[in-house]
């Protein structure tokens, strides 16, 4: 599932590490993975466990919070006073 906010080269980075954690793959050996293929972050840095580890703890915030997303409707009323702006 695509985060609609990302540009898909992050977003595909993203998905890759969270493939290869599926697999049982850790950190360490991910970061070495993506180091190996010349992938690097979105910095231009090569990556390390702990760089992995945030950057999967963050994609899974905002996969948490696309899924949250509730619409509430709000309903107001103004009344316009002499020189001022009242909300009923």
């Amino acid at each position: 599932m695509s985060v609609v906010w990302l540009d898909d080269s992050r977003n595909d980075r993203l998905e890759l590490m969270d493939d290869l954690r599926y697999i049982g793959l850790m950190f360490r050996e991910i970061a070495e993975l993506l180091n190996l293929w010349k992938i690097k972050s979105p910095t231009n840095k090569e990556y390390n466990a702990k760089l992995v580890e945030r950057s999967l703890y963050k994609y899974k915030q905002r996969h948490k919070r696309l899924n949250e997303w509730k619409v509430h409707s709000i309903k107001e009323r103004y009344c316009v006073g002499i020189g001022n702006i009242v909300r009923a």
